[in-house]
């Protein structure tokens, strides 16, 4: 049997279906965004509410726990009811950032590690995610979307199967990670709350533009990086893709980010980006040219970095001394006729080596700290 990870959505349902009252329904519904819970409330769900869910669970009727909740359910039908299938794969448990979210995701991997003796699971809540307002909803779905690229690729190149369990989790939710499943998972499945079948969507062969990325790869990865963009130097991306922060500045959308993330290892590894007020001397090229794919996405991740910092300094090489990720320094008692060569970090064991000049910093060398440092 193939591996396989699963990645499903975690919603109340199990408390809003254990809890009988109408009154206590509602309050649970009013507190579904909380990032803390009253004292009444607080009780209420981890005294009441949460054994009368384990004890649901402890009676191991299937029908009863499928009818409870909408997560399981949709595991249940995954596995043609035989859970013991699901006991060796990789489960991750999506949850929103609140309250209500981690204690409801808590219940069920407490039942699918105890009751079925699943060897694999684990809960992620990315910070921010909640539907309290657009912007929390948005920064949380970034936050998704960057665990997304940096864990699901991985496991896929191990030979793990992806799998989007969305039977459960907020409507909204459900609504963007179907799209985020077409690039990340092999395939999508849920229930219908009116239904019992199972609904499993393959992967659609889906292929990107990537002109228009390629075009501004540079300022989207400085904005990657963490630093805006003039929004009017890049009116020649798709629309959706940006949107502007608090200064009018460009930042990328969920969409953009899940566009520049499918794309950036193609994009990084490939050639050198023209970021501003970095000259690429030809030595430097040239160990671009014989390094690994690995590295040089790094690489220019860093570079996209250092020149977004020195745009906001007009060319003052010295606010990188004052990054400690960069680490910038001069070696002693290495010029270029008048001018000192620096270095600065792209990993801990990995530096560029450079020289500042007339606002621009001239790249000399890419490699491993003793290549660098011996030869800068």
């Amino acid at each position: 049997m193939d591996n396989r990870l699963v990645v499903s959505t975690i919603g109340l349902s199990a408390f809003i279906n254990i809890a009988g009252e109408k009154e206590l329904r509602d309050e649970i519904n009013r507190n579904s965004n909380s990032e803390t819970l009253d004292d009444v409330l607080e009780q209420e769900i981890s005294e009441k509410l949460t054994s009368k869910i384990e004890q649901c669970f402890d009676h191991g009727d299937p029908v009863a726990i499928k009818k409870l909740s909408a997560e399981l359910n949709g595991l249940y039908g995954f596995y043609g009811g035989n859970m013991e299938h699901g006991k060796n794969d990789m489960h991750f448990l999506i949850s929103t950032d609140t309250a209500l979210g981690k204690k409801a995701a808590a219940v069920i991997k407490k039942f699918l590690e105890e009751k079925l003796e699943w060897k694999q699971v684990q809960v992620f809540s990315p910070p921010s995610l909640s539907t309290a307002s657009t912007r929390k909803f948005s920064d949380g779905m970034q936050n998704l979307l960057t665990w997304c690229e940096d864990t699901l690729p991985g496991y896929k190149d191990s030979g793990y199967r992806i799998v989007f369990n969305l039977t459960g989790g907020f409507k909204s939710l459900q609504g963007y990670l179907n799209i985020i499943g077409m690039f990340y998972a092999d395939e999508i499945c849920y229930i219908f709350e009116t239904a019992s079948t199972l609904l499993r969507i393959p992967r659609l062969p889906i292929e990107i533009d990537r002109r228009p990325i390629q075009m501004y790869a540079a300022q989207l990865a400085m904005i990657n990086a963490g630093f805006p963009q003039p929004i009017s130097g890049l009116s020649g991306l798709p629309e959706g893709l940006l949107e502007s922060d608090q200064f009018g500045d460009a930042i990328m959308s969920e969409w953009g980010l899940l566009i520049w993330n499918r794309l950036r290892g193609q994009i990084l590894s490939e050639t050198l980006l023209n970021f501003p007020g970095l000259v690429y001397l030809d030595t430097f090229k040239k160990d671009f040219m014989n390094a690994e794919k690995a590295g040089t996405i790094r690489l220019q991740e860093t570079l996209a970095k250092v020149a977004a910092m020195l745009e906001q300094s007009k060319g003052d090489a010295a606010p990188l001394k004052k990054d400690g990720g960069l680490q910038y320094d001069n070696f002693e008692g290495k010029q270029d006729g008048n001018k000192p060569i620096g270095h600065f970090r792209v990993t801990q064991g990995v530096r560029v080596s450079c020289h500042a000049q007339n606002g621009k910093l001239y790249l000399r060398h890419f490699g491993e700290h003793d290549y660098v440092n011996n030869n800068p």
